[in-house]
């Protein structure tokens, strides 16, 4: 791959994991909220989604023919095969939900629907089968559940911001505040401010 190809291809990583990380921000707050909006809350799910299955398409092409250029932008960015952020299952299970409802209708036994719920599972109604909880998030774990498939977002998270936060050929990481600092104000912009919040999400969890 010519190297300014590879330079675009990165840069829309980059531009993918900001994306996520604008999404999980966005979690955060609603879910700091006593207020909270429980439809913003799965609006930036489903873009957190979006976003890293957008990245996993970029480093696992679905198509034969790319992916000698997938295995070049893993190296450059020293991405490995077992990557969380490999698996698009989730993203499809939002993206395909007419489907999977589908597929709900017909072969649920008792047809009890409980979608869009944010909670822990073992707190729910008792004698609900598992297979009748659509989308379901667990804030206390981070964790996504549809019909039995389990999605544990705080690895993927970690990964993304990892990769954003990367030196070398991303050129940011350490040079975010540089490029985000006003000059003339020395004050950084919003988009460094958030950079910072999820950095210290991040060190308050690691260090428990």
């Amino acid at each position: 791959m010519e190297k300014m190809v590879l330079k675009i291809f990165q840069g829309e990583i980059e531009k993918q994991c900001k994306f996520a990380i604008i999404a999980v921000e966005q979690v955060k707050t609603e879910l700091a909220n006593t207020n909270s909006n429980l439809d913003l809350v799965w609006y930036a799910i489903q873009n957190f989604l979006v976003a890293v299955a957008n990245i996993s398409k970029i480093f696992w092409p679905p198509k034969l023919k790319y992916q000698k250029r997938g295995e070049e932008l893993r190296k450059s960015l020293d991405i490995k095969n077992d990557s969380p952020i490999e698996p698009r299952k989730f993203r499809n299970h939002f993206e395909h939900f007419d489907e999977r409802l589908e597929k709900w209708a017909t072969s649920s036994k008792r047809h009890n629907f409980i979608d869009s719920n944010i909670g822990p599972l073992n707190m729910m109604i008792a004698g609900i089968d598992q297979q009748d909880f659509l989308r379901n998030f667990d804030p206390t774990t981070w964790t996504l559940t549809f019909r039995g498939d389990k999605y544990e977002l705080k690895p993927i998270v970690e990964v993304i911001y990892d990769l954003y936060s990367k030196d070398g050929p991303l050129q940011i990481g350490r040079y975010v505040r540089h490029f985000c600092l006003n000059q003339r104000t020395g004050i950084l912009d919003p988009f460094a401010k958030l950079i910072d919040n999820i950095y210290c999400w991040w060190k308050d969890h690691h260090s428990h």
